[in-house]
């Protein structure tokens, strides 16, 4: 003989299948569903070059692919702080005269420097 189970919440229970007399018991557990987790493959940002006079500003625009990746959140970073800030919505400043890269990273994932 045989038998099939089928899960319809999650839980624990206790299964004994008899024959012939003999018996035999087994514990079957059934988890919660875990998230399924879309990792990030590429960060690029957009435009791929900006010039700024000091005091100057531009926004740069990072797209994170896929789309459905879990982790979209977006960190910005600038090589040379003194020289360029960026905030935290990809808003850059010119501080001083010089050069700057800046990248934005999301789920571990860093972009090329613009």
């Amino acid at each position: 003989a045989s038998g099939k189970v089928t899960a319809v919440a999650a839980g624990s229970a206790t299964i004994t299948a008899t024959a012939g007399g003999k018996s035999a018991t087994i514990k079957v557990t059934v988890s919660k569903d875990m998230p399924v987790v879309v990792p990030v493959q590429s960060v690029s940002v957009s435009p791929s070059r900006l010039e700024l006079q000091r005091g100057g500003s531009g926004q740069l625009a990072a797209t994170v692919a896929p789309s459905n990746a879990t982790d979209r959140a977006v960190s910005w970073r600038s090589s040379n702080p003194a020289v360029a800030s960026v905030d935290a919505n990809g808003r850059v400043t010119a501080l001083a005269a010089g050069v700057a890269s800046v990248t934005a990273t999301a789920g571990g994932v860093v972009s090329p420097a613009v």
